[in-house]
């Protein structure tokens, strides 16, 4: 028999290998089952940046912003008017919506303006708002009245648009001016209104004109072809 002699304190103390070794076999033995461990499964996190769609910030267009161009002022009646040009190099004038008319000598002897388009709310051109300038082309709105001279020795005009009635010479002297058109609708042609456009060949009437006055086409020495109304 096999002894361990153990000293506690002051005393040897005698163990019992054989009996020491049987009791701790009786301890219940670790169990061998396998545990699984599962590992943790960590999402993966998307980070790429979240790109906002490019949202177009159009500024919003105040009726002010039409007008840049322009000088403006307001008529007798509280309309807004083109008194002038703040952009000295426009070639091509398009009236914008809100303005209603142009005030009188506006363009006088203008040399940069070609192209005239007005809309079908503009109401007048005033006396010789394009009186001598380099003019070339013209759209007028059906209401647009032509004022006295509005268009008077215009002499790179191309054609003449007569839309509404209009004032005494509006478009005398107008000598390269080629085709003339007069918008049905129109009742009367004014006294010298093309006085002097001795370019002119063919001269067509609608129906609904009812008066010419006196020397509307005094000087026309190109025409070769006229037709009447027939409520002349």
């Amino acid at each position: 028999m096999l002894y361990l002699i153990c000293k506690k304190g002051d005393d040897n103390i005698k163990v019992n290998l054989a009996q020491s070794v049987k009791e701790t076999s009786k301890v219940a033995p670790v169990s061998t089952n396998k545990v699984t461990t599962k590992p943790t499964i960590t999402k993966k996190v998307d980070t790429t940046p979240i790109i906002n769609k490019k949202v177009e910030n159009k500024p919003t267009i105040k009726q002010e912003d039409d007008l840049l161009d322009f000088i403006i002022e307001k008529d007798e009646k509280g309309n807004l008017i083109i008194a002038g040009l703040k952009n000295e190099n426009l070639k091509t004038l398009i009236v914008p919506k809100s303005v209603k008319g142009i005030k009188k000598d506006a363009f006088y002897g203008n040399k940069t303006i070609e192209s005239l388009v007005t809309h079908d709310e503009f109401e007048y051109i005033g006396t010789s708002a394009f009186a001598y300038s380099k003019i070339k082309t013209i759209k007028l709105g059906k209401n647009t009245f032509v004022g006295y001279e509005s268009f008077y020795e215009c002499e790179a005009l191309e054609k003449i648009h007569i839309p509404s009635d209009t004032g005494e010479r509006a478009f005398g002297g107008c000598r390269n001016a080629k085709t003339i058109v007069i918008e049905d609708g129109v009742t009367s042609l004014n006294h010298n209104v093309c006085a002097g456009c001795s370019s002119l060949e063919e001269l067509i009437m609608p129906d609904s004109i009812e008066r010419i006055s006196m020397n509307s086409f005094v000087y026309c020495s190109g025409l070769k072809t006229i037709k009447f109304s027939k409520n002349l």
